[in-house]
C-alpha cells in the first residue's frame, strides 16, 4: 500500500512538473491576441521577441498557412516580427516585403551564432529606482556589429529596436556567415527559414519585393519564368488565354523596360527579350539573392550616392532605376538590355545550362518558338514523330509544312473573294444603290484575310523569332 502511495505521489510530482506548466504556457500562447505586439522594452526582450516571432512563421509555413486564402494567419505573425525592427528609413509599402526579408537575415545570422543568456543581457534602468547608473540606450550582440538601440523619437519612443542600420546590412552579415552551421545549443533555430519563406512567398504576389530594388526585380523575373515553365511542362502546352499564363507573363514582362518599344510591336519584342533574357541567365553564374543589392542598398545613407544601376557580374546585363515616367523609382532591365536580348542570347546559346544555384528553365526559348498555344494543334504536334520538331532555318518542320499548307489557302480565299466581288458587281448594275453598296463585304473580307493569316501564325503555329 505504501508502494502504491509512493507511485501516486511520483505520477503528481510529474505532472505538475512537466504538464501543468506546459499547458499553462500554451493557454498564455493562445490567450495572446492577434493585435498585441511584440515585447520590446528590453533589448533581451526584442531579441526573444525576434526568434520566436520567426521560428513561428516557419512553423505557420511547414502547415500551409503561406497561401493567399490563409493570408489572415500569416499577418499578426509578420507584424509582431516587424515589431522588432526601426524601420524608420524604409518606405511604408516595403515594410511587408524587405522589411521582412531584412528580419529572415538576421534571424539567419542570429541561429549561427552563440548568443548570451538573458541575464547576461543589460536591463533598462528603473527611472524610479535609486540606482544612479547612466540609462542603457543601446545594446551590441558579443563578437558581431548587431545593435539594438533605444528609439529616442516618434510613435515607437522607448522602444529597444534593431537599428536601421542594422536592417539596411541584414543581407551582408548573412552572407558572412551563410556558410557555418546552424548553432546545437541555446535558443530554438529555424533551420532554411529564409529559403522556406523565399519559395512560400510565390503564392502571395504581395510579399514578394518585385521591382523595389535589383534583388527584388532578378528574384521575380526568374521565379515567374521558373513557374511559366513548370506550367508548361504538365499538358506540354500553355494555351496564352489561359489565366495562369496572363499572370505569369504580365509579372515577367513588368521586369523589362518596354517603354521606348514601338506600340504595334511590343507585344512581340518584349516576350522575345524576356525568354532570351531567361535563357542567357540560366548559362552563367549568378550572384546569390543576398549578394545582389536589395532595399537596404538602394537608399542613400550616411551621404552615400543612392543607387541607380547594378550589372550582372561578367555580363552586360543592367538592371537600372527609372527617371522618369508612370515606372519612376522602380528597377528594370534597361532598355538597351532589352533591345540586345537576342543578341547576348546568340553568344550563349552553345552553352549548357548552368548545373548549380538557381533553377533553371531548359528549352524555354524553344517553346516560346515552337511550342503550339493551342490544345488541339499541341495534341496532333506530339503525335508526330520527334524529327518533326527538328528546326530548319528558324522554323520546325511542323511550322514549315503549315505554313505551305496554310498560306496558299489564305491567297485562294482572297482570290475568291474578289473573284466574288466581281460577279455580284455585275449582277447588281441598274439596282438600287443599296444592293450595291452591299457588294463593298466580299474586298472587305479579302482585306481581312492577311489578318486572320497572321492570328493564325501567331497562335496556332507560333511563328517567331527570325522567321517572323
Amino acid at each position: 500500500m505504501l508502494n502504491v502511495t509512493k507511485y501516486r505521489l511520483a505520477v503528481v510530482g510529474l505532472l505538475w512538473a512537466f504538464v501543468f506548466p506546459a499547458a499553462i504556457a500554451s493557454g498564455q500562447e493562445e490567450a495572446r491576441g492577434p493585435l498585441q505586439p511584440s515585447d520590446t522594452s528590453s533589448p533581451a526582450a526584442t531579441l526573444n521577441s525576434l526568434i520566436d516571432s520567426c521560428n513561428e512563421l516557419q512553423k505557420l509555413i511547414e502547415v500551409g498557412a503561406m497561401s493567399e486564402d490563409r493570408e489572415g494567419e500569416i499577418l499578426p505573425t509578420a507584424e509582431r516580427i516587424l515589431d522588432c525592427l526601426d524601420l524608420s528609413e524604409l518606405p511604408k509599402e516595403l515594410r511587408m516585403t524587405a522589411g521582412i526579408e531584412s528580419a529572415l537575415f538576421l534571424k539567419e545570422v542570429l541561429d549561427r551564432i552563440e548568443l548570451p543568456a538573458d541575464e547576461e543581457i543589460p536591463k533598462p534602468v528603473d527611472p524610479e529606482s535609486a540606482d544612479e547608473s547612466p540609462p542603457l540606450l543601446h545594446w551590441q550582440i558579443p563578437r558581431t556589429r548587431i545593435l539594438i538601440a533605444q528609439v529616442k523619437e516618434g510613435s515607437r519612443q522607448n522602444a529597444f529596436l534593431f537599428t536601421p542600420e542594422t536592417v539596411r546590412e541584414a543581407s551582408q552579415f548573412y552572407r558572412i556567415v551563410k556558410g557555418l552551421p546552424y548553432r546545437i545549443d541555446g535558443r530554438p533555430v529555424s533551420q532554411g527559414l529564409y529559403d522556406t519563406y523565399l519559395a512560400a512567398t510565390k503564392k502571395i504576389p504581395s510579399y514578394t519585393a518585385e521591382t523595389s530594388s535589383p534583388r527584388g526585380t532578378m528574384t521575380l523575373f526568374l521565379d515567374s519564368c521558373n513557374e511559366l515553365n513548370e506550367e508548361i511542362g504538365k499538358d506540354r502546352y500553355l494555351a496564352r488565354s489561359h489565366p495562369d499564363f496572363q499572370r505569369l507573363g504580365n509579372q515577367i514582362i513588368s521586369c523589362l523596360d518596354t517603354s521606348k518599344l514601338p506600340d504595334f510591336s511590343r507585344e512581340y519584342f518584349d516576350a522575345e527579350a524576356a525568354v532570351c533574357l531567361k535563357e542567357v541567365l540560366d548559362r552563367i553564374p549568378l550572384p546569390t539573392a543576398e549578394e545582389i543589392p536589395g532595399i537596404g542598398s538602394v537608399e542613400a545613407s550616411d551621404g552615400s550616392e543612392a543607387l541607380t544601376r547594378w550589372q550582372v557580374p561578367r555580363t552586360q546585363i543592367v538592371i537600372s532605376k527609372m527617371d522618369e515616367g508612370p515606372r519612376r523609382g522602380e528597377f528594370l532591365f534597361s532598355f538597351e538590355t532589352v533591345s540586345r536580348a537576342p543578341e547576348f542570347y546568340r553568344k550563349v546559346a552553345s552553352q549548357p545550362y548552368r548545373k548549380e544555384g538557381r533553377p533553371v528553365s531548359e528549352g524555354f526559348y524553344d517553346w516560346w518558338l515552337s511550342r503550339p498555344g493551342n490544345p488541339v494543334v499541341a495534341k496532333w504536334v506530339d503525335q508526330l514523330p520527334n524529327w518533326f520538331q527538328d528546326r530548319y532555318f528558324g522554323m520546325a518542320i511542323w511550322q514549315w509544312i503549315s505554313l505551305l499548307l496554310a498560306a496558299p489557302g489564305g491567297l485562294v480565299l482572297m482570290m475568291i473573294a474578289f473573284r466574288l466581288d466581281r460577279t455580284r458587281d455585275e449582277q447588281m448594275r441598274g439596282r438600287t444603290l443599296v444592293w450595291h453598296w452591299l457588294t463593298l463585304v466580299f474586298p472587305v473580307i479579302a482585306v481581312l484575310i492577311p489578318l486572320g493569316f497572321k492570328h493564325f501564325v501567331w497562335e496556332y503555329l507560333s511563328l517567331r523569332g527570325s522567321a517572323v
